[in-house]
């Protein structure tokens, strides 16, 4: 599908990202060991704009440009990087 300037519903620009943002649970013996290295991690997946720890929540939230990735392409890279992380429900 190609980029319809005239189409107000078509938001995708290469100027603008489509920014999204998802949670990350860390459990474990050592949650704050966990958060740090899934922030490492996720810092350098194609299309991640932010990554922040939120460790007393044993959280990590993940910001995202939707035109390039996906919640799932990241949690797989995470995965086949060796961390075991699930979604997290607000």
């Amino acid at each position: 599908m190609t980029h319809n300037p005239a189409d107000p519903h078509d938001l995708r620009t290469p100027e603008k990202p489509i920014l999204e943002t998802f949670d990350l649970a860390v459990e474990g013996e050592r949650p704050t060991a966990h958060a740090h290295r899934v922030e490492r991690l996720a810092q350098h997946a194609r299309g991640v704009k932010k990554v922040a720890a939120h460790l007393s929540e044993e959280r990590v939230t993940i910001t995202y440009d939707a035109r390039v990735t996906n919640p799932a392409e990241i949690h797989e890279l995470l995965i086949q990087r060796g961390y075991k992380a699930a979604v997290h429900a607000k």
